[in-house]
């Protein structure tokens, strides 16, 4: 995110260059909103990886107690490890992506590319339930749902899908947008605790924050190997019963 700071970090000028400084402004008006929007995009996909610890201690690969909610089958796959997220650098003016390599088959303007990349991961994500899991996990409620579920992190990746769409929306939504919901109960759910510094821009007033940083992340891959390995997903249509 970008600040401006008025207390400190304020650019000295010299009255006999103010014409060829305000030619040098940082034009942050016109990059911030494009910028922002990619941001938050690369923000809400490194989202799905954070989990909060629920107890013990971790390490590179170490496993740890999972929660009351967790699915109790899944759980045997749930690993921790360490993840450098990316972030952002503010250059004379303009933002630059740096890091996160992880994540960048995912945003970009290759569309084509991008949109496999989404569907390798989130086509088949749906799995049958026993009549004895499906018990377990709703209680009494378990007459009003149907026999197939999706965990959660494959929820939110979809609708981070759908607003990395809206960004680009001229391209996926030439004759209007659709409705948007953003999952940020999820994101506040596994509320991650890693500090977040802040840089002053040397060339201007302004200061972001610097979340290029060490997180601790559930490991996605180990997840996704156990739904592939032991579930037998398939793909719907999310809102149509046949």
């Amino acid at each position: 995110m970008l600040f401006s700071s008025h207390a400190s970090y304020e650019p000295l000028q010299d009255e006999g260059k103010s014409e060829a400084s305000r030619s040098r402004k940082p034009s942050c008006s016109i990059f911030w909103p494009s910028c922002s929007a990619v941001l938050l995009a690369i923000c809400l996909v490194l989202s799905f990886l954070l989990q909060q610890r629920s107890g013990g201690h971790c390490g590179s690969g170490s496993h740890l107690t999972s929660s009351s909610t967790d699915f109790k089958p899944a759980v045997s796959s749930i690993q921790y490890h360490q993840v450098q997220f990316g972030g952002i650098v503010l250059s004379e003016g303009s933002f630059k992506i740096t890091g996160g390599a992880s994540t960048r088959p995912y945003v970009g303007t290759s569309y084509h590319e991008i949109d496999k990349a989404w569907n390798n991961v989130l086509e088949k994500r749906w799995f049958n339930l026993t009549v004895k899991e499906k018990r377990d996990a709703f209680g009494d409620k378990a007459d009003e749902y149907l026999d197939f579920v999706q965990l959660d992190t494959f929820h939110l990746l979809h609708c981070i899908n759908h607003l990395r769409k809206v960004i680009d929306a001229d391209f996926y939504y030439p004759k209007g947008l659709p409705p948007l919901r953003i999952h940020t109960e999820s994101v506040q759910c596994h509320g991650d605790l890693t500090l977040i510094p802040y840089r002053p821009d040397k060339n201007s007033s302004y200061y972001y924050s610097d979340s290029i940083q060490l997180h601790t992340c559930r490991n996605f891959d180990e997840l996704r190997h156990w739904l592939a390995n032991t579930r037998k997903p398939f793909s719907i249509d999310p809102f149509k019963l046949e």
